[in-house]
């Protein structure tokens, strides 16, 4: 009785080590902070609140016409104007870089901002 009680609990062990590392417990890339969805702070050298009444929106409406998305697996998406665009993207330090496979983009991360210049347009993220 005492061997299969040992068991049991031995398996249940098992059992609630698999499911964490299937929820991503910590450790892992879900523990990243610099993962999550970033929206558009400002564009051109223009506030988000600038930009909002250049284009007769609300400043929420302006923040999500443009999105950027890190996710896991060095995966991202971008979205502007509900064009979604799937990129791949390496950070090394503060230095995030940007590929669709074709054309690549450089910026930085820092304290939950994403600065992108994209030919000489500034943008700039904020979570």
């Amino acid at each position: 009785m005492k061997q299969s009680m040992k068991l049991a609990s031995l398996l249940l062990a098992l059992v609630l080590v698999l499911a964490l590392a299937a929820c991503g417990g910590s450790g892992g890339a879900a523990d990243d902070p610099n993962l999550g969805m970033y929206k558009l702070q400002s564009l051109m050298g223009f506030s988000l609140a600038e930009y909002a009444e250049m284009v007769g929106v609300s400043e929420e409406e302006a923040a999500d016409s443009m999105t950027l998305e890190l996710k896991a697996g060095g995966k991202a998406e971008m979205v502007a104007d509900g064009d979604a665009q799937s990129l791949d993207y390496t950070l090394e330090g503060e230095t995030l870089t940007l590929t669709d496979g074709t054309d690549t983009l450089e910026g930085t991360v820092a304290d939950g901002v994403i600065s992108l210049n994209i030919e000489g347009v500034e943008i700039s993220f904020a979570k």
